[in-house]
């Protein structure tokens, strides 16, 4: 992907919101979370990654752009499907 003209150096925009690309990409997770998510849901579209800390290990939350089909996941770094976070995760880790 290439800025597009008038965008500010170093800043890349993303095609389909007009908005500049941040936070964590596919190419920024570990291979084992990368290979997990292919194979969960091959045909996904992931709209926002989150990286959580959970009792030292790092969690990935994926959502979809159709969750009604995809729900939301979450995958440990070591790539293993971890189940919702409960409330109570969520408050300890300011979500």
């Amino acid at each position: 992907m290439t800025p597009l003209e008038g965008a500010a150096k170093g800043v890349t925009i993303h095609v389909l919101t007009g908005g500049p690309v941040t936070g964590t990409r596919l190419s920024d997770l570990p291979a084992p979370v990368r290979d997990a998510l292919r194979k969960q849901v091959p045909t996904g579209e992931v709209v926002d990654i989150d990286k959580q800390n959970l009792d030292g290990q790092m969690i990935y939350k994926f959502s979809f752009a159709e969750p009604g089909r995809n729900p939301a996941l979450c995958i440990s770094e070591d790539g293993k499907i971890v189940q919702g976070l409960t409330n109570r995760q969520r408050l300890e880790n300011g979500r």
